[in-house]
């Protein structure tokens, strides 16, 4: 994957969202100032007992800094586990995808992806039920370890 190496924490549109790209061969650091936007994270699922559900999820982000712009995202099989009334956690396996493109490269891979998901829901019980989540995607592309993390504002159908 492409030579920057970006670790930031940034204001996104969507959230609170940290992008790390971490690479075992040494890389330049990108010193101008980065931007998130937390992707559009979809999942559809069900409950398959009174507290655990399954689902198929579409998550991760993007990283713009000067012209490089890293695009991560993952499509993975999920569980969650609601541990009380309002809070649940939640983790995944899957397909990890990348592309990051700048000045005289462009780079896209697809590689194991992992995610990991906790989040407190404001009214439970609710057909409709907002909440708010942090999540960490990660994914893992000839020797490079890709991380997505959002602080993310959500709407369930339960």
């Amino acid at each position: 994957i492409g030579p920057p190496e970006i670790d930031r924490l940034c204001l996104g549109e969507a959230g609170l969202t940290r992008a790390a790209l971490d690479q075992q061969r040494p890389a330049r650091a990108l010193r101008q100032p980065g931007r998130c936007i937390g992707g559009l994270n979809l999942g559809v699922g069900a409950f398959i007992m009174p507290s655990t559900a399954i689902s198929v999820r579409l998550a991760g982000g993007t990283y713009f800094e000067g012209d490089v712009q890293l695009t991560h995202c993952a499509h993975e099989p999920s569980i969650q586990q609601w541990i009380s009334p309002n809070a649940w956690i939640g983790g995944t396996a899957g397909l990890g995808f990348v592309r990051i493109s700048g000045p005289g490269f462009d780079d896209n891979d697809t590689g194991l992806g992992l995610g990991a998901r906790a989040g407190y829901t404001f009214n439970p019980h609710r057909h409709h039920s907002l909440n708010v989540s942090a999540e960490l995607t990660t994914s893992f592309h000839d020797g490079a370890r890709i991380s997505v993390g959002s602080l993310l504002f959500g709407y369930q159908l339960l």
